[in-house]
């Protein structure tokens, strides 16, 4: 059976729950629930400046040149997290004219602001 033919037979959330069950079995549930913790974060994040850039109505391309990278790079961006660098993440935030605050989780001490 190729590929093309297990995505016909496992659709959408079945998918989702086929590969959750299997990285439990392979890595046990409290991995499994920090790595899904840490993906749904990158996943907030990277929405939250795509959402935001979409709102200022800001083009991929336009941002693109802001940061001078293509439009395909931004896009790559916005879908995948695990495609951007620190670096490229600071020039979005700046060129969205966006600010970060980091804080202590404890006293809510501002450490530093991007």
């Amino acid at each position: 059976m190729s590929k093309k033919d297990t995505v016909k037979l496992i659709d959408g959330n079945s998918f989702i729950d086929n590969l959750e069950k299997r990285l439990i079995l392979k890595n046990g549930i409290e991995e499994h629930e920090h790595l899904k913790s840490k993906y749904e974060k990158e996943l907030e994040f990277v929405s939250a400046i795509s959402m935001t850039r979409k709102s200022k109505n800001i083009s991929q391309k336009e941002i693109g040149s802001k940061l001078g990278v293509t439009q395909q790079r931004i896009s790559q961006i916005e879908r995948n997290s695990k495609s951007m660098t620190l670096p490229i993440l600071i020039e979005l935030i700046e060129a969205l004219d966006l600010e970060v605050e980091i804080r202590d989780k404890e006293t809510h001490k501002k450490i530093c602001s991007i």
